[in-house]
């Protein structure tokens, strides 16, 4: 089940990436007073670095003491990477924090 928590991992650094990226940009982030804006600064600047210390913590208790190290930098590595490939901004964030939240629920579920 390493597999699901790194993509766990992933997805929610995607999120945090491409918020830190798009928020320093006006004509990236959706436009201000939204609904969309309102999700996108709640998914993205709060609720996805939470997401990724708490999931990162339970990873030390549940793995190897290597394994949460391995997936946040191969994490951040393929999230940046990812981004500089397509960078779709906005939508990372939208799509990605709650892919990476169901995965990280179904993995604290299965692995215990």
């Amino acid at each position: 089940m390493a597999w699901l928590y790194s993509a766990a991992l992933f997805f929610l650094l995607l999120a945090s990436y491409a918020h830190y990226k798009t928020s320093r940009s006006i004509g990236e982030q959706p436009l201000p007073g939204t609904a969309v804006h309102s999700i996108y600064s709640w998914l993205g600047g709060g609720l996805s670095t939470i997401s990724i210390v708490s999931l990162l913590g339970w990873g030390f208790f549940a793995f190897a003491w290597w394994m949460p190290l391995a997936s946040l930098f191969g994490g951040w590595f393929a999230a940046s990477l990812a981004y500089g490939i397509i960078p779709i901004g906005a939508t990372y964030v939208i799509a990605g924090f709650p892919v990476g939240a169901v995965l990280g629920v179904i993995t604290v579920i299965v692995v215990g």
